[in-house]
């Protein structure tokens, strides 16, 4: 609550300390030019008042690394490939996660599907319900050893199909709905999942911090400009 009230009456220095304390020297020569400014302190204030709630809202909810991990799926009779966008942070030694905020992606596409209906589909990440429930973890050496999604929640996609993983690395393909670990009703195929690549998307979002930086020197160069 103190933090958000120095973001409320513009009190830069609390504000600072609040949420990136180990940059709080780099804005000291900045509070020092800001000092005594009048209207436009003020202006300049609210600005980045501004700007750090909105970074603070939006960027924690972005991947800082971002990584594709590719993967290959094969069972009785269907087969297919597909796609997980999540960070490099998870490759670390024994990491474990169910958590939805860690899945920025996610699709799969799947042919050779029994049972009468369409005998391909795909799933996206919209297809993972509400919840986005899955799981992923790495050994002790930093070897992904489970990859797995669940639509337990009694979602189906556009096919009527459902997906519900039942074992580290391996899921069953459903006709219909699932239950936890099982389908509800017809278990059309099991699959195996096999990691294929994992590769660097290529396109780093910076984190609050630094975002935080580059917008006060923007608006730092906007003010100097108006100045003269």
């Amino acid at each position: 609550m103190q933090c958000l009230a120095a973001q409320a009456f513009g009190e830069l220095n609390n504000l600072f300390v609040c949420n990136v304390p180990e940059f709080g020297p780099r804005f000291a020569l900045m509070r020092e030019f800001l000092g005594g400014k009048g209207q436009m302190k003020a202006k300049f204030g609210a600005f980045l008042a501004v700007l750090t709630v909105s970074l603070l809202v939006v960027a924690p909810n972005a991947v800082a690394d971002p990584i594709a991990i590719s993967f290959n799926v094969t069972g009785s009779f269907a087969s297919g490939s597909g796609t997980v966008i999540t960070d490099s942070s998870l490759l670390a030694p024994n990491s474990f996660t169910l958590d939805s905020g860690e899945l920025e992606g996610f699709n799969l596409a799947l042919t050779g599907i029994p049972g009468g209906g369409p005998a391909s589909t795909s799933f996206d990440q919209a297809d993972l319900g509400p919840t986005l429930e899955w799981a992923f973890q790495t050994d002790g050496g930093g070897n992904i050893i489970d990859l797995n999604f669940f639509m337990r929640d009694g979602g189906v996609n556009a096919d009527g199909y459902s997906i519900e993983g039942y074992a580290p690395l391996h899921f069953d393909l459903c006709s219909g709905t699932a239950v936890p670990d099982a389908c509800s009703a017809d278990t059309l195929d099991s699959l195996a999942t096999t990691i294929t690549s994992v590769e660097d998307v290529g396109v780093t979002t910076p984190e609050p911090a630094s975002l935080l930086l580059l917008g006060s020197g923007l608006a730092g160069m906007i003010l100097r400009r108006r100045k003269t």
